[in-house]
């Protein structure tokens, strides 16, 4: 009875209660609710300090930044103290960070943090961002540690 008491209390701390005409709409948001929560217990073994508002944000930013086309979800403003990709992108899903090599070049993410102008053209499959990878300079490496 603890753990049903649990998952409602957290459904319904930040929950997506919609109303609507359509009833299937109201079975939707709720088992997309229910799919959150789930996940973040899932999550919470590994990660116990994380809060539930900043597991949904970082999950919506997450879900937002994902895409195989940088282009289809616009370029954000570049700042000085902190990097386009959310740090989500960045630390997950290393296994799937493969160089590509291309004719566009781009600015280094790192480079241009640093105020250097840097234009590589290699590109990172999962990230979709330039960064500056060859045997003098590996930004890749400092990007995502």
């Amino acid at each position: 009875m603890g753990g049903v008491d649990k998952h409602d209390m957290l459904r319904q701390l930040y929950g997506t209660n919609r109303n609507s005409m359509k009833w299937w709409h109201r079975i939707f948001f709720g088992l997309l609710d229910m799919s959150i929560v789930n996940a973040y217990a899932v999550y919470k073994e590994t990660h116990p300090s994380l809060s539930v508002f900043n597991f949904r944000t970082e999950l919506a930013r997450g879900l937002l930044t994902y895409t195989k086309d940088r282009k289809a979800r616009g370029t954000p403003k570049r700042r000085k103290t902190e990097y386009s990709i959310p740090s989500s992108v960045r630390f997950t899903n290393t296994g799937v960070h493969w160089p590509k090599f291309t004719q566009k070049k781009g600015r280094c993410e790192v480079c241009s943090k640093k105020g250097i102008e840097s234009r590589p053209i290699s590109t990172f499959s999962h990230c979709g961002i330039h960064l500056c990878c060859n045997a003098t300079k590996n930004c890749f490496f400092e990007f995502h540690n």
